[in-house]
């Protein structure tokens, strides 16, 4: 089962829109990102306090308090009675370590021969998490060893060697809306950070800062040390216990880097009010994880956002997964709801109360038709089927003068109805006024003064930051009638009310009972405009409007 199958207006489901990316994109386009990323660096710097604990102290201070040592540039395992190092221990230091988040050296496709860099990003089959691999494009980490009488023991400086980086590799937890998740837990500013509900909200730059927020990250394992050595000793307690608790504190983003907003300025026609991630597995796949994709579930206008639940069908399938980056579905609800406001101008214009009135004056008899548009039409939205939204509006009047009519009568109807079909890449909207009228003054008269149809077909694609693009075909069929009365004993008064008649009829039909402006569906722009380009729009056999996506390129 592939994208055609969406049916997000399913009470299962109920999400307005979902971005689905696959494993396999997400990797390729986030180690692109990493490899032209200029990341500020980060340095941390500790001494120990009068009573034993790390003391955070700034870089520069350290310098200037240990006479112009700096740490960093004393070369490892250097002897006890080196300078530098017997002027760090006068101030009492202890560790310190420097990164930048990145692509790191020594890896395939950059070093020809090298060692492919593992997944950044593995979704696999837990809906709810998935596993984080942070790397860094440089990681220097030193130490002072000392003994109880304060004596230095020993000297540890490592950089992070080419090709065997040191990944810090998490298992983040996706659960946005979960109460109790570490999410759920932190004030209400750093949430805000992390449910990014602005134009960027699917970028790649969102999606690392998410992943790599200590917020959202359970205490990591380390890659690349093996366990009780001095370096995996140090990279645990300094690194992970004091760099990830300062910033669990702070509720900021891991290593410094910035999201930076691409391309496209257009804004969405949906306004993200909430959102909330998971993992859906491929499925019906042997070993096909990279087509696994990651969900962002969508709620629009302040709708309540239901809870995640597997999906029944793949968002990209196995044969398309280097075509593609994933897909983009819209509830048919919502996109029909947006329709509805833009259309709700054209029913209530088309949607007209008749009046009538017969009236008596001697051996005269005087008629006077009105029409008032603007009334409510009753909106059907069918649960299933191509036909996703009907608009109907009936009314009649009628009216008569002497015993019985026998000076006269006369009747005044109304009925209009439009509705919206989703099929194929294609928006059909169909409209018919009808307006019948009938005279009796001596002879009866009646005919249909309006019995006009009109069919808009409007062939969809899209542009590549995901603004439709609308072809419009119309067919119209129009029987509508000029009425004439006849009267032996007031042929001038029955002549003049047809006249008006047909011109009131006219006037309508040219005015406004028209085409649906293009405008109306063409105005409409998929969400994540500034993180993806769209291909090949269609509605699924749910009548979900669909379509691919592909990363734009990060900035």
């Amino acid at each position: 089962m592939s994208i055609s199958e969406s049916f997000l207006s399913s009470a299962k489901y109920g999400y307005d829109f979902v971005v689905a990316t696959t494993q396999e994109s997400i990797n390729n386009t986030m180690m692109e990102y990493l490899a032209d990323l200029e990341s500020s660096e980060v340095v941390r710097c500790y001494i120990q306090d009068a009573k034993g604990n790390p003391q955070l102290i700034e870089h520069s201070e350290l310098v200037k308090q240990a006479k112009g040592s700096d740490p960093f540039k004393i070369p490892d395992n250097s002897p006890a009675g080196d300078q530098d190092l017997k002027n760090l221990n006068d101030v009492y230091f202890w560790y310190a370590f420097k990164a930048s988040i990145g692509y790191p050296n020594g890896y395939a496709p950059f070093t020809p021969n090298g060692p492919a860099l593992p997944p950044i990003v593995t979704l696999g089959s837990d809906t709810s998490s998935v596993k984080f691999n942070l790397t860094c494009a440089n990681f220097q980490i030193v130490q002072l060893n000392v003994n109880r009488r304060g004596a230095i023991t020993g000297w540890m400086n490592k950089s992070q060697p080419d090709g065997k980086a040191w990944i810090f590799q998490s298992k983040v937890d996706l659960r946005m809306a979960t109460v109790g998740s570490d999410y759920s837990k932190l004030p209400k500013a750093v949430q805000g950070a992390i449910k990014n509900l602005g134009p960027n909200a699917f970028s790649i730059q969102q999606l690392l800062f998410d992943l790599d927020n200590a917020a959202l990250e359970t205490m990591p394992t380390i890659e690349g040390a093996q366990p009780g050595t001095p370096l995996y000793s140090t990279l645990q307690e300094a690194f992970l216990g004091a760099y990830f608790s300062q910033i669990k504190t702070n509720g900021q983003p891991g290593l410094n880097y910035s999201v930076v907003h691409s391309k496209s300025n257009l804004t969405s026609s949906l306004s993200l009010t909430d959102l909330n991630m998971e993992v859906s597995p491929y499925l019906n796949g042997q070993n096909a994880e990279q087509a696994a994709t990651l969900c962002y579930l969508c709620a629009t206008d302040g709708n309540s956002l239901p809870a995640p639940v597997p999906f029944s069908w793949n968002w990209v399938d196995w044969a398309n997964r280097n075509s593609y980056n994933g897909a983009v579905s819209i509830n048919k609800n919502t996109f029909r709801d947006y329709l509805l406001k833009q259309l709700q101008p054209s029913i209530s214009r088309n949607s007209y109360q008749p009046e009538v009135k017969v009236v008596k004056d001697g051996l005269k008899t005087y008629f006077s038709f009105n029409l008032i548009n603007n009334q409510a039409a009753t909106i059907t939205k069918p649960d299933t089927g191509a036909t996703v939204l009907k608009a109907q509006y009936e009314n009649s009047a009628n009216d008569q003068a002497g015993l019985d009519g026998w000076m006269g009568s006369a009747t005044l109807s109304t009925s209009y109805y439009l509705n919206v079909i989703f099929s194929g890449n294609t928006i059909t909207i169909d409209q018919q006024l009808v307006v019948y009228v009938k005279v009796k003054s001596g002879f009866s008269s009646s005919g249909n003064i309006i019995d006009k149809q009109i069919m808009d077909h409007y062939t969809l694609s899209v542009d590549d930051q995901g603004e439709l693009a609308v072809k419009l075909a119309t067919h119209e069929v129009d029987n509508s009638q000029k009425v004439s009365f006849d009267s032996w004993y007031d042929p001038s008064s029955l002549e003049t009310i047809a006249i008006r008649i047909n011109k009131m009829a006219s006037d309508i039909k040219s005015s406004n009972l028209t085409n649906i402006p293009v405008s109306i569906i063409q105005n409409f722009v998929f969400p994540g405009g500034k993180s993806f380009t769209y291909q090949d729009v269609e509605f699924s056999a749910n009548q979900d409007l669909t379509s691919y996506i592909t990363y734009a390129q990060p900035n």
